[in-house]
This record gives C-alpha cells, sequence and structure tokens, in this order.
C-alpha cells in the first residue's frame, strides 16, 4: 500500500519553482530557531507543554501550534527581542503561504520532525531532520547563530586544511582544501551527543542514509540561515561526495542545498571541488543572499582588501582565499543596472578575461556594500543592518520577485549556459590562478582586466557591480580604495588578518544588536 502511495506520490508531483522551493526551506531555517527556544522553555517548566511532547517523532503543523501557543512566553523568556519577535511574525506569515493553495499538499500533516538535537545547544550546533511524504523529501535543517559560542565562530578568519573528500571521485581536483576553522569545528570536532564516538557529521549522515533506506526514491535537502547556512554548506559538500549517499541516490538525484544568508565556507579549491561535485550531477546549491548583508561577506578579508585595493587583492591571492560557492541568487533594495531587484549569478573560472574582470568588479561591489553597512553601524544604525540579515526580510524580498521566480526552477537555472557558461559542461577542465605570479602576467596582458580596475568609459548593461567612472580621480580611488586610502600604503595579508582579529576581538564581548553585528561584520 504505501509503495503504491509513493508510486502516486511520485508520478503526481512536478519540480517546485525557486519561489516555492525557497520558502519552504527558509521556513525550516526559520522554524528550527523558535524551536530550539520553545524546547528550552519546555525544560524550565515555562511553556505550556513538557519537553517529552515536544520530542520526535512529531508533526510538523503541531509544533508550529505549540509556537504559536506560546508565543507571549517565547518574547518574554527573549527579554522582548525585536529579532525573536521578527521571527514569529516571519513564521506566521510563511505560514499563511505555505498552507494556502496548492501548497497545502507540501507542509503540514506531511512533513514529520525526525530528529532534532540541541543538547548543549550553547556550544554545540543545533539541527533537525524531518521527512516530508506529500514532496518524498528529506531535509537536514541547521540553526543559525544565536549564541555567543556562535557569533565568535562565525567571526573567526582562521582555515584549517583538510584531506579533499571530491579527490577520491575526481582526481584533477586538489588533493587538499581549505575550509573555515570554526564551520569545521562544528560538524568535525565536536562530539555527538548520543555519541562520543562520533563526530557530529558522522551522526548525521548515518541518520540521513538509514532514512534514505527506509524512503527509496526520496530526494535530501539541506537548508540554514547565517550560520545554518555555512554548515549546510558544507554538510551537503560532504554528503554529496560520500559514496554510500550516491548510492542510496541512485546517482541520478542530486542533494540539494538552499542557503540562506550564508558566509563564506571554504577557498578556491574548495569551490573547485564543489563545481566537480555539480559537474557529475551529485549536488546543487542555491545561496541566497541580501546585498547588503554583512553576514553573507564574512570573513571580510577579501571585501575589505578589495576595498583598500582591487589589484591588491587580486595579485595577492587573497580573494582566493574564501570563496562562495553554488548557484547565487542576490536581492537588492533598489534596482541592478537591468531594471530587477535581483540577479542570479554563477561562479565563473579564471580562463577568460572577462570572467576575470567581472570577479574584480564583483569584490569590488562587495566592499561597496560592507562599507555601506558598517556607515550604518558608525552612525549607531546597527538596527537597519541587523534587518538586512533578518529571516523576515528575506521572506519579503522574495515575495518581491515571486512573480519571476515562479517560471524559474533550480535545474533550469543548472542548464541555463547563459548563467553557467561552460564551467559544468562534462569534460571542462577548469582554470585557476594560484600565484602572485600568475595573477600579475594575466593582469599586464589583459585590457578588459585593467579597465575594471583602473575604470572605463565602456559600462556592461548587464553587469550588475558597481560602477566604476572613467575620469582620473576616481580611477585612482578605485585603484587605492574609495577615496581614502593614501597612495603606498603597505598593507599585506598577515596584516590585514591581524587588524581583523583584534576588531573582532574587542566587540565579542556584551550583547545585543550592536555587539552582534560587530561580530558578524
Amino acid at each position: 500500500m504505501r509503495s503504491l502511495f509513493n508510486t502516486l506520490v511520485s508520478n503526481a508531483i512536478p519540480d517546485l519553482n525557486v519561489h516555492d522551493e525557497t520558502m519552504i526551506m527558509l521556513s525550516g531555517a526559520l522554524t528550527i530557531y523558535l524551536v530550539a527556544d520553545l524546547r528550552e522553555l519546555a525544560r524550565k517548566s515555562e511553556a505550556t507543554v513538557p519537553i517529552e511532547e515536544l520530542e520526535p517523532p512529531i508533526q510538523v503543523n503541531k509544533v508550529l501550534d505549540l509556537i504559536k501557543d506560546n508565543k507571549d512566553a517565547l518574547i518574554k523568556s527573549s527579554g522582548y527581542d525585536e529579532e525573536l519577535e521578527g521571527r514569529i511574525v516571519a513564521l506566521e506569515n510563511l505560514t499563511k503561504h505555505l498552507t494556502s493553495n496548492m501548497m497545502s499538499k507540501f507542509v503540514g500533516k506531511a512533513t514529520n520532525l525526525i530528529e532534532f538535537v540541541d543538547v548543549n545547544a550553547k556550544d554545540e550546533l543545533v539541527h533537525a531532520i524531518t521527512v516530508n511524504e506529500a514532496q518524498r523529501r528529506i531535509t537536514v535543517v541547521f540553526r543559525g547563530s544565536v549564541t555567543k559560542t556562535d557569533f565568535i565562530t562565525d567571526s573567526k578568519i582562521a582555515q584549517t586544511r583538510v584531506p579533499n573528500p571530491v579527490y577520491n571521485i575526481d582526481k584533477d581536483v586538489p588533493e587538499d582544501i581549505n575550509l573555515h576553522y570554526g564551520f569545521h569545528e562544528y560538524l568535525f570536532k565536536k562530539k555527538c551527543p548520543n555519541d562520543s564516538s562520533k563526530s557530529r557529521i558522522d551522526s548525521i549522515l548515518n541518520k540521513v542514509h538509514s532514512l534514505l533506506e527506509e524512503n527509496p526514491g526520496y530526494s535530501l535537502y539541506c537548508t540554514g540561515h547565517s550560520l545554518g547556512g555555512a554548515l549546510c554548506t558544507l554538510f551537503g559538500f560532504y554528503a554529496a561526495s560520500n559514496p554510500k549517499t550516491q548510492e542510496l541516490l541512485k546517482k541520478n538525484e542530486p542533494i540539494k542545498v538552499i542557503s540562506i544568508a550564508s558566509p563564506y565556507v571554504g577557498n578556491i579549491k574548495f569551490l573547485q571541488s564543489f563545481q566537480s561535485l555539480e559537474r557529475k550531477g551529485f549536488l546543487q546549491h542555491l545561496r541566497v543572499a541580501n546585498a547588503e548583508d554583512v553576514v553573507t561577506l564574512m570573513p571580510v578579508v577579501g571585501p575589505k582588501i578589495g576595498i583598500v585595493s582591487p589589484i591588491m587583492a587580486v595579485k595577492g591571492g587573497v580573494g582566493n582565499m574564501y570563496k562562495h560557492c553554488g548557484m547565487k541568487l542576490q536581492m537588492k533594495r533598489k534596482n541592478y543596472k537591468h531594471g530587477k531587484t535581483y540577479q542570479i549569478a554563477y561562479p565563473q573560472d579564471m580562463s577568460s578575461d572577462e570572467s576575470y574582470a567581472k570577479e574584480i568588479t564583483n569584490l569590488m561591489e562587495d566592499g561597496k556594500n560592507f562599507i555601506t553597512s558598517l556607515g550604518k553601524v558608525v552612525k549607531n544604525d546597527a538596527k537597519t543592518v541587523a534587518g538586512y540579515h533578518s529571516c523576515e526580510e528575506y521572506e519579503r524580498r522574495l515575495n518581491l520577485i515571486k512573480s519571476d521566480l515562479k517560471h524559474k526552477t533550480l535545474q533550469s537555472l543548472y542548464s541555463d549556459k547563459s548563467i553557467v557558461g561552460k564551467v559544468l559542461d562534462v569534460d571542462y577542465k577548469p582554470v585557476y590562478m594560484m600565484s602572485k605570479k600568475e595573477h600579475l602576467e594575466k593582469i599586464k596582458d589583459s585590457k578588459i582586466i585593467k579597465e575594471s580596475l583602473f575604470g572605463s568609459k565602456k559600462e556592461d548593461d548587464t553587469d550588475c557591480s558597481v560602477d566604476v567612472k572613467s575620469n582620473s580621480k576616481n580611477s585612482k580611488e578605485s585603484f587605492f580604495g574609495f577615496g581614502k586610502k593614501k597612495r603606498g600604503s603597505n598593507i599585506n595579508e598577515e596584516e590585514e588578518s591581524r587588524d581583523i582579529m583584534e576588531v573582532r576581538s574587542e566587540n565579542v564581548q556584551g550583547d545585543g544588536i550592536s555587539n552582534r553585528i560587530m561580530c558578524c561584520s
């Protein structure tokens, strides 16, 4: 009977469009914050239900009802934190959207919370696993930054070199990759609360494999907001490179990562390996980011040096230190040049002067966004900056572009050559430059790259990055900074890293939105 049901549902379910798929994942990324808070209240006997009634397995719609019933207690326990109130409002709005018309079949009674691990939540990561029978989907959800430990983890700039799991299936990728030390530590160094012999990632993978065995034909999704976005990206990467996961997914169903407001996760070698998995059809990633959200620019080595001197960032290889991966859906308060408030892009390699020049202008755009947000913090407008990072702001902007996203699927974006170019062709060999010498020679011999650094009268109407003016003064400013950095400044990567760590160490103390923003910037 169950197999018949699965067959009928499998034949009846079309691919969800980008808007609906992202909204479902955003609801999960948002809900995990509130469930963790509610469970903490229940442990203190301050909720309307005991903790036992919140233990999995439990229907998600029941959990949502309990959150609604305990709304006042949740807000009171937070000290009337506006951020938590905003999450509750956003969840209420999302619930209305997801339970209306055809979307009702994909949520509510169809979704069960199978696992929720929040033991020692102040020092360890919090994750949940849900199973949706209607959509035949297993989803791993990671909570974002909440505790002081989370924010310190976010702000770490150090990387750790680890063996590359993709090298076992693709000898063209590097044997080692560099990952953000804090994110890697959360998944690999922290032990599973229920089994100290296993790391968190091993524990989660074992559960996922078990669920895939129990539910053949189900797809695997990963999601999270902020820190959760970084963790779901890293988890999806390792899950997709795991032979057992590939076998259980029949190698014809990519793992889908939908990250919201994720900081950087790894270096250029990580990106190269991530794209290898995408090229093989094992992995797809939609990275949703607000242009003004400083958390998506963390760690800020690349953007900050890009502000001081793009050419220094390029020739010094700082741009290689951290690279975003996946299909980027970036949303903005104002229109881009093409008249829309969003743009969709995919990371290109360095095979052409055009793609390399775009990398430079994107670095400058990130720097400009960082400076704008930092300026608001300096002017005691940290609340606005925090708003750019909030789940409710992401929900609002997604709904503004709903009509456009309704006509796109993640698969159609990955198949669109105007977005991905040749990078994902099966036989494509990516080109990356790792040494300073390679960077300098590329710059010296390319007119296009020089124009992106020094400015040009010609502007690309479809390019949504920062405008670079052609006059002499602005050309110098784009080279040496935004008009405030003196010529001849001697800044190297080590000094930049030390400066950032010093700034962060001064701002991780205390509490409140201002400290949170400074810690995340």
